[in-house]
């Protein structure tokens, strides 16, 4: 069930890549590109958007949690601070992705090396909205449309030249607006992991 969670995030990440691809934008030289310019800093902004209600996690879903399937895979996909991770999936070696146990609950960290698939990605310069330590990211706070009780607070940060993006997830139950206090603790979140 993990893989499949872990496929649908990147089915979405495809999403974007295709209504980028229409728009023409993108060389296709790299493994992973944004269309056209865009305009972002480092002030913490989010998009807030409704989305089908099987992009928002099932943490309890991710399940695997022996030690040494998390110590290999901490090791190998170089996810930092090995003590907080509390379960982990893994896709095939260019995705996996591991369960944190934080201060503001547990959030899911995935990786995926472009590189690594064969494939590429062009996103949507409209899509990013911030810059984390000078790299384009997306903060967006996601409404299940089904059931409008279930959020998710997700961040994806673009390393444009190791062609990896990391993608911190935070599902909770759904507030009558997202708090500057919760986007600020979710790139907070991916700063303390990418030390």
């Amino acid at each position: 069930m993990a893989n499949v969670k872990i496929t649908i995030f990147t089915s979405f990440l495809s999403m974007l890549s295709l209504s980028a691809a229409a728009e023409g934008s993108c060389a296709g030289k790299e493994a992973l590109e944004i269309s056209g310019s865009y305009s972002a800093t480092s002030a913490i902004r989010w998009r807030v958007e409704e989305v089908p209600d099987q992009f928002i996690v099932d943490l309890s879903k991710i399940s695997k949690a022996d030690r040494t399937g998390i110590s290999k895979t901490a090791i190998e996909h170089k996810f930092p601070q090995l003590d907080r991770i509390i379960r982990y999936s893994v896709d095939n070696s260019s995705r996996a992705g591991v369960i944190y146990k934080t201060d503001f609950g547990e959030v899911f960290y995935l990786k995926t090396d472009y590189r690594k698939t064969g494939g590429r990605a062009c996103l949507p310069s409209d899509s990013i909205n911030l810059l984390i330590n000078n790299w384009p990211a997306s903060l967006v706070f996601a409404k299940g449309m089904e059931k409008s009780n279930r959020c998710l607070w997700n961040l994806q940060v673009f390393d444009m030249a190791g062609a990896i993006q990391h993608s911190i997830y935070r599902p909770l139950s759904c507030m009558s607006y997202p708090k500057q206090e919760d986007a600020n603790a979710i790139v907070q979140i991916f700063n303390d992991f990418s030390k």
